[in-house]
């Protein structure tokens, strides 16, 4: 069985090659990419399980990123990875289409649940106790 198809993208090297390492062995990572429009691309053009991608981002934020994919039909869910914990922009996320939010301080013990959650068709918020329930 292969394993899950994931796209990670987020503008900090050192985070980006952090969840790297956190999720290879349980998951294909077929792309990183640092800004909003190679994020679209990529989705675009490699159809992963599920993308991670971060609110801050050049040339697109994630929000505008997951907006221009959702309007031109992409249903890839996406999980929002960042450093943002206010409401608003957990509300922003939820709006634009994102399937997930995990707090990045939170990346070791909610990222691999939220994508599991996620490609199993369930969402999941940053406030998700960390045992699923």
């Amino acid at each position: 069985m292969s394993l899950p198809r994931i796209i990670l993208a987020d503008d900090h090297p050192a985070f980006l090659e952090q969840v790297r390492l956190l999720l290879s062995g349980e998951f294909d990572i077929v792309a990183a990419v640092d800004n909003g429009e190679a994020t679209v691309e990529a989705v675009t053009h490699l159809q992963p399980d599920v993308a991670i991608l971060d609110i801050s981002m050049p040339r697109l934020s994630g929000l505008e990123a997951l907006a221009r994919l959702h309007a031109a039909g992409d249903r890839t869910p996406i999980v929002i990875l960042t450093m943002h914990e206010g409401p608003e922009f957990q509300s922003a996320a939820r709006t634009a289409g994102a399937t997930g939010y995990v707090i990045k301080r939170q990346v070791g013990t909610h990222l691999l649940r939220a994508i599991q959650a996620v490609i199993e068709g369930r969402a999941i918020t940053a406030d998700a106790p960390s045992d699923g329930r």
